[in-house]
């Protein structure tokens, strides 16, 4: 059989699309399914395919119009900054963290994460500008990982970012977590934004067992299956509809309805418990989106559409 027509790894051409379909398109490596090839070539990113988003946080790009960085790097050989983008970061291009940039820049040293670029449009980054409480992304000259794909490693001690303007209220609110615990034997706070008195949490592990809780009014529940595995964790918060899942597993749902609903005053926390520093977070985390809006239509393809790039399950 003739090869004319067919393309390599994001190569233009005429040639055959993953849906069999003739025409002018892209031939994509499928490693990266869930950037899904248009009729006129190049991918659609998460957001583009669910907008709406509040929150975008990814070492890889989720939207196909975004043009800034991924993250900005500090290393420690002289701490120096960097912005750290994506290979053809382009617009019909699927694009992935520079990682080449990124080890070339940090050397033989250490990495850490001073900001983490929001890609949602709405400008929530999230920083740290405490050089000792920034999360490491290369770690003596190898860039740390998890299942193949980069990960920003936190150490569950002093390692937190926070944006002090990005509130998650009022309800509801849809979130998704790529992440995996180092250790789960303790109270470990990974998602955080307590409301004074109603201290909460969005999402810990606690002895063994996931935890989420919402602030105020809805308790959230203990969860079994709690490991040390990349997990999808969504957690769904709408009046009179809370819901849990990981992966694609339902584990609880409430129906208890929201009676009250400040705007927190914490701020907006990844990594750290507020209150407590025995419960920061050790964890390597790859991905945050949050929707200030119920997403429960959408919720299933979503975590198709994540799962596909990270084969989590």
């Amino acid at each position: 059989m003739s090869d004319w027509g067919k393309g390599v790894i994001n190569n233009i051409g005429w040639g055959q699309g993953a849906d069999n379909n003739i025409g002018w398109g892209s031939i994509y490596d499928k490693s990266n399914a869930g950037e899904t090839l248009l009729s006129g070539g190049g991918f659609e990113g998460i957001l583009n395919q669910f907008p709406g988003a509040s929150l975008g946080l990814s070492l890889d790009k989720l939207d196909k119009y975004y043009t800034g960085s991924a993250i900005k790097v500090r290393r420690s050989s002289d701490n120096n900054e960097l912005d750290i983008g994506f290979v053809n970061n382009e617009l019909d291009t699927a694009s992935l963290l520079d990682t080449a940039s990124l080890l070339d820049f940090v050397g033989s040293g250490n990495g850490f994460v001073s900001i983490w670029y929001d890609q949602s449009g709405e400008g929530n980054n999230l920083l740290q500008t405490l050089a000792s409480h920034q999360p490491s992304i290369v770690e003596s000259g190898v860039l740390v990982t998890e299942n193949g794909k980069p990960a920003i490693d936190f150490n569950g001690v002093n390692n937190f970012l926070l944006n002090t303007s990005f509130k998650l209220n009022p309800v509801p609110f849809t979130l998704f977590i790529v992440n995996k615990f180092n250790e789960t034997d303790s109270i470990q706070h990974l998602i955080d934004q307590s409301e004074g008195s109603n201290a909460g949490y969005l999402f810990r592990t606690i002895s063994n067992n996931y935890d989420y809780y919402y602030y105020p009014d809805i308790p959230g529940a203990t969860l079994a299956n709690s490991n040390t595995s990349q997990n999808l964790i969504s957690q769904l918060v709408a009046d009179e509809n809370q819901k849990f899942y990981l992966n694609s597993t339902l584990l609880a749902s409430a129906t208890t309805a929201i009676t009250n609903n400040p705007v927190p005053t914490y701020d907006f926390i990844i990594g750290k418990d507020p209150d407590n520093i025995d419960r920061n977070a050790d964890t390597l985390l790859q991905e945050v989106i949050i929707y200030k809006s119920n997403q429960e239509s959408n919720i299933t393809e979503i975590q198709e559409n994540i799962n596909n790039h990270y084969n989590i399950y």
